[in-house]
């Protein structure tokens, strides 16, 4: 395939490409999609502390989904927005969060795994796709015999966050936003305990648009397990049967090990920001409605903050990762991320799963904007 900045993440190794694209500047304007690249870990840190926004100033929410249930949830996800009731929701979701153990995630993990496993049917992907979305819905408060059907819901909703999805897949998203509230504000009304009702609590404030915002981030936890985690699953899959001799260290510690899986090989290759006014960044000029392309995956290989990039060391020291972002929107579940990734894969490999089997060679990724999410069986 051609590379391009947006699409490089798609390749089979990108990785010399960002290096050369590195090389370019820290900060460039790619000529072909008029996007800013900022392709350093210094060019990345600098636009995340900048007055960049999420979104567009003239489209917060996709036109698409204005005026629908998929809008009323995107327009108020906390990886969506900007500003004080940002802050505000994702300290409560961070406090939601912080009344479940990582650990009791990641053995719950396991334990969904091996079940998925034991009843056959599943292969590596669509494991990595299922069991967190699962996990984190019993988290959230959700009977079991509910959580498959989520998981499928989310599958649908996402497709509204993708700007690659077409008209049909829109209004499957739709059709899945108005069922995710429903059965959200369902749980909320049963009073139950879990993350739904944490993360209620923490929001309580007498201003009644906060019901909304609870009712989206409690959507926003399963969709972002969805997508990010089960990529995190199939990267370091990838990278096990890369490194077959790495397996004893994802064994002794696999939270670490897989911290720098999401380094060497980031399931979220990039992110974008959006300049509502003028700004001057890295002695390039920027212009109100400038979009910039944040590659992580590039910043994550700088040598200027990570020694020997282009090597996978489990045992790597003073680590520096962009792939959960930074700043104000570093993403409050990373731990929980990588502690339901590490129980999956365990689970995995207890069953008798050998990474070497990936055919490596005729290994393909999925289309997307940004995950990288190989094609595994």
């Amino acid at each position: 395939m051609t590379l391009t900045p947006p699409t490089a993440g798609m390749a089979a190794d990108p990785y010399p490409y960002y290096a050369d694209l590195r090389a370019l500047g820290p900060l460039f304007r790619d000529d072909e999609s008029g996007l800013l690249i900022a392709t350093t870990a210094g060019a990345v840190r600098e636009v995340l502390a900048s007055g960049a926004q999420t979104r567009p100033s003239d489209a917060p929410v996709p036109p698409a989904i204005v005026d629908t249930p998929a809008g009323r949830i995107f327009g108020r996800l906390i990886r969506m927005t900007d500003g004080l009731v940002q802050r505000e929701v994702k300290a409560a979701v961070a406090t939601a969060l912080g009344r479940v153990t990582d650990e009791a995630l990641g053995a719950e993990a396991r334990q969904e795994a091996a079940r998925l496993l034991a009843a056959g049917g599943i292969g590596p992907t669509a494991l990595g796709f299922q069991v967190p979305v699962r996990v984190m819905a019993g988290a959230l408060g959700f009977g079991g015999d509910s959580r498959g059907e989520l998981r499928d819901l989310i599958a649908d909703f996402v497709q509204c966050i993708s700007p690659l999805s077409g008209p049909d897949a829109i209004e499957a998203a739709i059709a899945a936003a108005a069922e995710l509230e429903s059965r959200v504000a369902g749980l909320l009304g049963d009073g139950k305990t879990g993350l739904a009702c944490y993360l209620r609590a923490a929001l309580e404030r007498p201003q009644a648009a906060y019901s909304g915002h609870v009712l989206a981030n409690a959507v926003g936890l399963l969709s972002q397990t969805y997508d990010a985690t089960g990529a995190l699953v199939g990267v370091a899959l990838v990278t096990m049967a890369r490194y077959p001799d790495s397996l004893d260290a994802f064994r002794a510690a696999p939270v670490e090990y897989l911290r720098e899986v999401a380094r060497f090989d980031a399931p979220i290759q990039n992110t974008r920001r959006f300049f509502h006014g003028p700004d001057r960044l890295l002695g390039t000029d920027v212009k109100a409605g400038d979009a910039v392309l944040l590659l992580l995956a590039s910043a994550n290989r700088d040598p200027e903050v990570n020694p020997d990039p282009d090597a996978f060391d489990p045992a790597r020291a003073n680590l520096m990762s962009y792939t959960f972002s930074m700043g104000t929107h570093r993403c409050p579940g990373e731990e929980i991320a990588l502690h339901l990734a590490a129980g999956t894969l365990r689970a995995l490999l207890d069953s008798g799963f050998s990474p070497v089997s990936i055919d490596l060679a005729g290994l393909r990724y999925q289309t997307s904007a940004n995950a990288r999410i190989p094609m595994l069986a």
